[in-house]
């Protein structure tokens, strides 16, 4: 049975307080960390620049508190109560952001803060969606989206922008479930935002060596061909 639940009107006083860790009959709040599920396998790529400047994600109205939100009736958004994140979404995310172009290899440094104003690229992103869904007769899943933009050039400029689009399973009827959800749907949205970023700019994998390509393209063709006579 889930925790009692509030609409979005008393949902959004309750996460924007940041104070209450009870409700009113002594009932304990639950706090979660939004983090990404392990990835079965990280893509490596060869570095392409110096550094990549991660900026703080923005967030659409809904989704810029800490409640954990979800959906039973089409546009309607609901709170748990007894049940929060220990963060906005989005400051949280932008933690994953880091983790996850530092793992992949495409950039010597990822930076994040103000204090970066040289880096190479910078990524924009903003927190469109994350909520637990409730079909009627159907198991609940999570659905996030997230706008990326990547910026660089001299002017600076925007390369490229995707909107990406991840759903997991909840696995319960629940604010666990939620959680849940969200962590593999995280997980989702950033290797793809990995690929993204790696071809916008023309990453290789990690190994790869083009020059080998060549010449082994090249030796291809010759036996192809005929042999000159003397």
């Amino acid at each position: 049975m889930r925790e009692y639940l509030l609409p979005i009107a008393l949902g959004l006083m309750l996460a924007g307080s940041g104070c209450a860790t009870g409700g009113g009959d002594g009932a304990r709040t639950t706090v979660y960390r939004l983090e990404a599920a392990p990835a079965a396998q990280q893509a490596r790529y060869t570095p392409v620049a110096e550094t990549l400047l991660i900026e703080l994600p923005a967030a659409d109205p809904g989704f810029d508190g800490r409640g954990i939100a979800y959906q039973e009736v089409e546009h309607e958004l609901r709170y748990y109560t007894r049940s929060r994140w220990a963060d906005a979404p989005a400051r949280m995310i932008e933690t994953a952001l880091v983790n996850a172009l530092e793992s992949s290899g495409l950039f010597k440094a990822v930076l994040r803060g103000a204090g970066a104003a040289g880096a190479d690229y910078r990524l924009r992103s903003e927190l469109l969606r994350l909520e637990q869904i409730f079909p009627a007769g159907q198991p609940s899943h999570v659905e996030l989206a997230l706008r990326v933009q990547l910026i660089g050039g001299q002017p600076r400029q925007v390369l490229a922008t995707r909107v990406i689009r991840a759903r997991a399973p909840a696995g319960s009827e629940d604010a666990a479930g939620a959680v849940r959800g969200a962590h593999a749907a995280l997980a989702q949205a950033l290797g793809e935002l990995v690929e993204f970023s790696a071809q916008t700019l023309g990453a290789q994998p990690a190994g790869h060596d083009s020059r080998n390509q060549r010449s082994e393209q090249g030796g291809d063709a010759w036996r192809g061909d005929a042999r000159p006579k003397p």
